[in-house]
């Protein structure tokens, strides 16, 4: 995660509140995008840096949260992936006088350029997992993500209606918009028939928010906080999850690599002895 002042978005909120200006330019990209849409639509810039400021510190604290949960299992990752290597030419130092005299042979060498095609792969394997495990969450697919329904809700506070504040935020999104021109172009046909599909809980928000009465900044912000919750709780269990997800490299990769550089110098040595 980019590092920023951290006192950015706090001195933003006090100068805003007190009619003064400040660097929009030294805020997270995340919170200058909702700033810039604010600004343009006259919408107030207050509320939407003290939604920033706490988005940010979520994203923060998660970040912190999946470092912790993935921690044990990059420790053993590490293990795992420095083990074979170490292995070959410790026991080999351990049963013969001659320890490279293994690898010099013809089999030895066949042996070697398997075991190291194995710990390869399954090296790769293993750093893959790792870093999915630490990847921040991130909405995929057609289902809007925090920021969207965030941007959303600033442009209806501005007064824009939904579709055209959806279409905005979508222009904005920069993780692609995530269906949010295709939500808009229903809306506009009169909402007939279920939404775009990944946004029925936009839908279903909606009609709530019809029969209620209730004004739809409050509930695109709330809508937004509980997709942000469901992210981090599907990072935390990526996250939590990668000691199992090393489970499978290990046993058909760095396993076989590690018994083979084993085998090979006690082998050796054993025919050696026996010759």
């Amino acid at each position: 995660m980019t590092s920023y002042e951290p006192g950015a978005l706090a001195l933003a909120v006090a100068r805003a509140g007190s009619g003064l200006s400040f660097a929009v330019e030294e805020l997270p990209p995340r919170a200058a995008r909702s700033v810039a849409l604010a600004s343009s639509l006259g919408a107030p810039v207050v509320p939407v840096l003290e939604v920033a400021a706490v988005v940010h510190q979520h994203a923060r604290d998660l970040a912190w949260a999946v470092d912790r949960a993935a921690a044990e299992g990059r420790t053993v990752a590490r293990a795992l992936v420095v083990a074979p290597p170490l292995l070959g030419p410790v026991t080999a130092l351990l049963v013969t006088d001659a320890p490279f005299a293994v690898w010099t042979t013809a089999v030895g060498r066949i042996v070697l350029l398997l075991a190291g095609a194995l710990w390869l792969l399954g090296s790769l394997a293993v750093r893959g997992s790792v870093r999915r495990a630490g990847r921040p969450a991130a909405t995929r697919g057609p289902e809007p993500c925090d920021e969207q329904l965030d941007l959303t809700a600033v442009a209806v506070t501005a007064g824009l209606g939904l579709a055209a504040a959806l279409r905005r935020a979508a222009a904005l999104d920069p993780h692609g918009g995530h269906g949010g021109a295709s939500v808009a172009t229903w809306l506009e046909l009169g909402a007939l028939g279920a939404p775009p599909p990944g946004w029925e809980s936009l839908g279903s928000v909606l009609a709530a928010a019809r029969r209620d009465g209730l004004p739809l900044a409050p509930v695109l912000r709330a809508l937004a906080a509980d997709t942000r919750d469901r992210m981090q709780q599907a990072a935390l269990e990526r996250a939590a999850g990668l000691g199992a997800r090393l489970t499978l490299p290990t046993s058909l990769l760095l396993l076989p690599a590690a018994l083979l550089l084993v085998a090979a110098p006690v082998l050796h040595g054993a025919l050696d002895l026996l010759g």
